[in-house]
């Protein structure tokens, strides 16, 4: 299933991308998936095709940004471990909490 999120991302890139730049052959996507991992079914396909059809093409003779690669990065902790688990702790007993609730609740007519 596409969501609209993903059709308005779909409709940016070929607006970006325009006829100055090329064609966009094919979109790959992985809804529900988390951008930083690399084990998603659209991303191992798209890696999959790359492989197969562009293993003629010599990577060296692209420009930079027409190359196809993988980033390492690594960004500093927005909180500190003991902060966030200590929010995780509160999000859980909280939703223990209102669990119990809902168990005990009177059912509406």
């Amino acid at each position: 299933m596409i969501t609209r999120s993903i059709v308005k991302k779909l409709r940016r890139c070929q607006e970006y991308v325009g006829t100055d730049l090329g064609a966009i052959v094919e979109f790959f996507t992985d809804e529900w998936y988390s951008a930083k991992e690399t084990n998603r079914p659209g991303y191992q396909l798209m890696m999959s095709d790359l492989k197969k059809k562009k293993k003629h093409f010599d990577q060296g003779t692209l420009k930079l940004n027409q190359r196809y690669q993988l980033e390492k990065v690594s960004w500093p902790a927005i909180v500190s471990e003991g902060l966030f688990n200590s929010v995780q702790d509160q999000i859980e007993a909280a939703t223990d909490l209102e669990r119990t609730r809902l168990k005990a609740a009177k059912p509406r007519l």
